[in-house]
């Protein structure tokens, strides 16, 4: 009798081992964060919030890890860590040519997160990074030719606009810290420092 409980128990134990590996979902064995679908997802692909950037023909939603940063041949070149819940300031990106790569690291996780598994939550592109091409939701060029009514036309009313005497901004918001802003400047001289950020800290 005791024999038969005891080959009862290990068959019990080898049964919960073999669902706890197999039906306790996806394991992240890269040490990365993993991005769990949010409702953005169902989002057109023409929609400016749908988090969508393309750079030199590579497609990225904001946010994602920061390793595929290396599909642009830049990656983070300084070590450190992201504390639980907050963004980094002041990290960015290098390629081989000392370049940086305009963006801020986020850890959404309950404990601190190297730089090497955090996501990238903010990517800016500028017109003046002249080895970045940046191609928006719908098609939209990010290029010399943009301009606020261009913006307009392609997405429509923004949730907030604001001119100064040399530069006009556009933003397209879901809160705070998710939201796709434009920055042009109209002042030729000062035209290359405009730029588009897409944040999305969700």
């Amino acid at each position: 009798m005791k024999r038969l409980i005891a080959i009862s128990a290990v068959l019990a134990l080898i049964i919960s081992s073999l669902c706890a590996c197999s039906c306790g979902g996806s394991t992240d064995t890269s040490g990365m964060i993993n991005i769990d679908a949010t409702e953005d997802d169902t989002a057109s692909p023409d929609d400016i919030l749908s988090w969508q950037i393309n750079i030199n023909g590579v497609d990225f939603k904001v946010p994602f890890n920061s390793s595929e940063i290396g599909k642009l041949g830049y990656e983070y070149k300084t070590e450190g860590s992201v504390e639980a819940k907050k963004y980094s300031i002041g990290v960015y990106p290098q390629d081989k040519d000392g370049n940086n790569l305009s963006s801020q690291l986020w850890n959404p996780t309950d404990s601190p997160q190297p730089y090497a598994n955090c996501l990238i939550g903010e990517i800016k592109i500028g017109l003046g990074d002249e080895k970045l091409k940046a191609i928006l939701p719908g098609g939209f060029k990010f290029d010399d030719s943009v301009t606020a009514a261009s913006i307009k036309k392609q997405y429509g009313k923004p949730d907030s606009e604001v001119k100064g005497k040399n530069y006009v901004m556009l933003k397209y918001s879901k809160s705070a810290f998710r939201y796709v802003e434009f920055f042009l400047y109209t002042d030729k001289k000062m035209r290359k420092y405009s730029s588009v950020a897409i944040e999305n800290f969700s």
